[in-house]
């Protein structure tokens, strides 16, 4: 994902400009955008960037399709602060029972 993105200058121009706007939120928006421009999208990536946006309908719906492509990456999913954020969210809690990282009895 990141490779192709970043390798191509005028992708660079485009989030150096984000940056300069909207600092660090405007890279993640950025990428967001851009890897919606014909990249490969990594599921837990947009998840992570959705999280840090604050957008966590967004996250939680990368981070469903990431556990249904069995993306590498969401083993980690419980212990990754980026969503600690997601963790009172029902929807966050149902998917870790589903993906057996807790039980109901976890959240009771």
């Amino acid at each position: 994902m990141g490779d192709k993105l970043y390798a191509d200058p005028a992708n660079e121009e485009a989030l150096r400009k984000a940056y300069a706007a909207d600092g660090i939120g405007g890279i993640w928006r950025a990428t967001i955008d851009l890897l919606g421009k014909g990249y490969s999208v990594d599921a837990y990536a947009m998840a992570e960037y959705y999280a840090l946006l604050g957008e966590r309908d967004n996250a939680l719906g990368w981070l469903e399709k990431a556990f249904e492509t069995r993306n590498f990456a969401f083993v980690f999913v419980k212990a990754n602060p980026v969503f600690d954020d997601l963790h009172k969210e029902r929807r966050f809690r149902d998917l870790l029972v589903r993906a057996g990282f807790a039980s109901q009895e976890n959240f009771q």
